[in-house]
């Protein structure tokens, strides 16, 4: 117990205050038990009236009456009050006492007082753990501060729901840790959070407290989604399809992502890109066909719940270019049986090459020709092998006739072209008066059979043959 003393007064009379401390550690804080008294010097001196005299022992204000018959010390009131400490343990506080008599006398004072300001003994704190920010996976030194150098410790973790020792107890006051790599799933949704490190203070057996430290804890760059890539061909062409492969312009793009995030992540998003296509999504076909040739990398970007994201591709394959089968200028004229060419062959001779395009190999083409009398209907098909010539019977001198020929590739895109076969030779009928008239020979023939009436007896009639020649088509 200590004790605090005012001043005497003239005749005397004086106020001490005394307390006792009781510190609670834990808590860090002191009780202070004060006890307020007063000496009167006195064979006799009163004060009954009530409301009148009163005592104020560390700010609260108590009425109490008061007959005093001999010097001595007398208890005026007591109360506790609890004083927090700072955080380094230490703590003080202003104590005070006031009495005040409410009479004015040779005998007693009117008032007295009693103060000081108290150093409260330091209550010895839990040690405390220093760090820096934290990386998931990544060693790093945690400092312990403590104040006395026979304490020992023991430090544990939280983050979210998982928590664990650091070490069990350790006199040591550096330590190196790694907190585990599988705390990330502690943290689905971010790359970064906070973790409590919590230091247990021992003096011995005696468990002096705990503190807590809060740090960053980071989820290193390294831990990304993992994902494969795979990418097919999507054609409507039937033959294409079959072959399964790209098609400049014509092949859609269909691609499948495995995904997966990495310790508790999941995915959020997947983009596609091919060839000038792509899309969205683990999986899809795309809206339009790819629209460059050659060698074409597919590539996905693939992003998980923390934001991060990693990039794939697919093995490269091959675009082709693709267009319509081509014919060269072709050649066709009448001809004999041997195909020696003449203007009034009864058979036709053709030669045409025609080209595709490669689709790496798979592709040809294949060339025929069909006939058919003007605005009539074609026959049947004659194959033709390209650039050899082709001798076709069955065509009269006297009738003109429209020659077919039409190249087609595996994929089914064709090329077709049609040409005039005239007949063997034209006429020109000459008239008296210098007019002429030039006819067909089929036209001529028909009219021959008809029976002619010359109304002029000078009119005379001369049939010309004139010599036709091959007609190249034009494609």
């Amino acid at each position: 117990m200590a004790s605090i003393y005012g001043g005497a007064s003239g005749n005397g009379w004086k106020l001490r205050l005394d307390y006792t401390v009781t510190q609670d550690r834990a808590a860090n804080t002191s009780s202070l038990r004060l006890r307020l008294y007063l000496y009167a010097n006195t064979t006799g001196s009163y004060n009954l009236e009530k409301d009148s005299a009163y005592y104020v022992l560390q700010g609260q204000k108590v009425y109490q009456t008061y007959q005093y018959t001999a010097p001595g010390w007398y208890l005026l009131g007591e109360r506790t009050v609890t004083v927090r400490h700072g955080a380094d343990g230490n703590g003080s506080v202003q104590l005070g006492g006031q009495w005040v008599s409410d009479v004015e006398s040779s005998w007693a004072p009117a008032s007295l007082s009693v103060s000081a300001a108290v150093a409260l003994p330091r209550i010895l704190r839990p040690s405390v753990l220093r760090v820096a920010e934290l990386t998931l996976g990544q060693a790093c030194v945690l400092s312990i501060r403590a104040e006395e150098e026979r304490y020992t410790h023991r430090v544990t973790y939280a983050l979210g729901s998982a928590s664990g020792t650091v070490v069990q107890e350790t006199a040591q006051r550096e330590l190196t840790w790694t907190p585990p790599l599988e705390l990330a799933r502690q943290l689905p949704q971010s790359v970064a959070g906070t973790m409590r490190l919590t230091v247990t203070t021992y003096d011995g057996d005696t468990t002096m407290g705990s503190s807590v430290t809060e740090c960053r804890v980071y989820v290193p760059d390294t831990v990304r989604p993992t994902a494969a890539l795979t990418v097919t061909s999507v054609n409507d062409n039937a033959v294409l399809e079959q072959w399964g492969v790209f098609v400049k312009g014509m092949t859609r793009l269909r691609w499948q992502v495995t995904a997966q995030g990495a310790y508790g992540a999941s995915i959020d998003g997947c983009s596609v890109s091919c060839g000038g296509v792509g899309g969205s999504g683990l999986n899809g076909v795309s809206a339009g066909a790819v629209s460059v040739s050659g060698e074409v990398t597919a590539a996905a970007m693939v992003k998980d719940s923390r934001g991060r994201s990693v990039s794939v591709e697919a093995g490269s394959v091959t675009v082709y270019e693709y267009s319509g089968p081509t014919m060269t200028r072709p050649a066709v004229c009448r001809c004999d049986a041997d195909g020696t060419a003449c203007s009034d062959g009864g058979y036709v001779k053709v030669k045409c090459g025609a080209q595709c395009s490669d689709v790496g190999g798979r592709n040809r083409v294949s060339l025929r020709v069909r006939s058919r009398r003007p605005g009539g209907e074609f026959g049947g098909y004659t194959a033709l092998e390209s650039g050899v010539e082709k001798v076709l019977p069955g065509f009269s001198p006297l009738l003109s006739y429209e020659l077919e020929l039409s190249a087609e590739d595996l994929p089914g895109s064709r090329r077709t072209v049609v040409c005039a076969i005239p007949t063997a030779a034209a006429a020109v009928v000459t008239v008296a008066d210098g007019s002429a008239a030039r006819k067909a020979a089929e036209t001529l023939a028909a009219e021959m059979k008809k029976e002619y009436r010359i109304a002029d007896p000078g009119l005379t009639v001369a049939v010309e043959t004139v010599e036709t020649k091959s007609l190249p088509m034009d494609e």
